[in-house]
């Protein structure tokens, strides 16, 4: 991978007093808020190290500007289609901020070099600045590398020990950039890098996804259930619970709550093909034959809940709406989502959540 320093805009943090109020507005205020003063400029370019500390956990990465050229040449791998209607939409934003005000999360095999350096450098230097979130518990650090010597480093490690990057978070920005970058609108110097956090594939989190979908209104829970009993093996829970295995989806209906085990017909049918994904068969066998939702990416019938959230994600939408039906699904993993993206094949919209979060606005980089 090439990876560049880059100078970047960073919060005035003597004007915010509350980072979560004021980095929770960032994606609609960041054009307001450089107006009026809430951020800086560094004084030359620089590499960054990045640290995520929470209650049990610790995440450390790089953040650094990456050649664009590295899109094309396959370096940087998708696992989701992309929609256009999405691609204008961060178009637009992009432009409007003249910034990408997010760096996009990119995931790597491990290198122990890659490690020890920044464990080095974590302990030999204070920190560019640290920001403390009061809603997630989370701690989030930045330390700038500026010398020289040790940029070229870090480049030649990642040049040298890392070959692919796989995509965790922010497809849209990826290939907006790669538009931006062939068009005459912009100056040659304007948009030739792509800021993006890299981080070992053993400091990622993945976690489910998961549905929430409204019924149609001469639907009734029996026939749901009817339909269901077709691709399914259908047993009551005592309590609301997630899947703890492939091929097992956990359900909410009403106020009960069901596990749905895979017929082996169905599961077999699709075995050929090498891998067989949760997500996929739900939208074809239960949310297109049975739900009749057409289009997965635009029904608005069709809401997604972050697998942090738990089951009580799913609850909390059938209170305010009790026509509703929730689908937990076991966690996507890194193997498979590695196989995905190096045989150019796509997940289903909506089936992974990585943690860490990357936050807009803690470290921004301006066109």
């Amino acid at each position: 991978m090439k990876i560049y320093p880059f100078q970047a805009i960073y919060p005035n943090l003597t004007l915010v007093t509350s980072p979560d109020s004021f980095f929770g507005s960032m994606k609609h205020n960041y054009p307001e808020f450089v107006k009026s003063g809430f951020f800086h400029k560094s004084a030359q370019d620089a590499l960054y190290i990045y640290q995520i500390e929470s209650e049990g956990h610790s995440y450390r990465s790089v953040i650094a500007a990456n050649d664009l050229q590295d899109i094309e040449k396959r370096k940087i791998l998708k696992h989701e289609e992309t929609l256009s209607t999405k691609e204008q939409s961060m178009m637009q934003l992009i432009l409007q901020r003249n910034a990408m005000i997010k760096p996009v999360l990119l995931a790597y095999e491990g290198s122990k070099e890659i490690n020890l350096f920044l464990a080095k450098e974590v302990d030999a230097r204070r920190p560019f600045f640290k920001l403390d979130f009061e809603e997630t518990g989370e701690s989030h650090t930045l330390y700038a590398i500026t010398d020289g010597k040790k940029i070229a480093k870090l480049q030649k490690l990642f040049k040298d020990k890392i070959k692919k990057c796989y995509i965790a978070d922010g497809h849209h920005r990826v290939s907006t950039a790669a538009i931006l970058s062939k068009g005459d609108h912009l100056r040659k110097d304007q948009l030739n890098s792509l800021l993006s956090v890299y981080f070992p594939f053993e400091e990622l989190d993945i976690y489910d996804y998961n549905r929430s979908i409204q019924l149609q209104e001469d639907m009734s829970d029996a026939q749901v259930v009817v339909g269901l009993s077709k691709v399914f093996r259908i047993s009551e829970l005592e309590k609301a619970a997630k899947p703890k295995k492939k091929h097992h989806i956990t359900m909410q209906l009403g106020k009960r709550w069901f596990l749905l085990k895979w017929k082996k017909k169905i599961i077999n049918r699709y075995n050929a093909e090498g891998l067989v994904l949760d997500a996929d068969l739900l939208n074809r066998y239960v949310l297109d034959d049975i739900l009749h939702v057409e289009d997965i990416r635009a029904d608005l019938r069709v809401k997604y809940i972050a697998g942090t959230l738990g089951t009580e994600g799913i609850e909390s939408m059938a209170l305010g709406d009790k026509r509703r039906v929730g689908f937990c699904l076991y966690p996507v993993s890194k193997e498979e989502l590695r196989y995905i993206a190096d045989n150019g094949l796509n997940l289903p919209p909506k089936s992974t959540w990585f943690e860490p979060r990357i936050k807009n606005g803690v470290i921004v980089q301006e066109l």
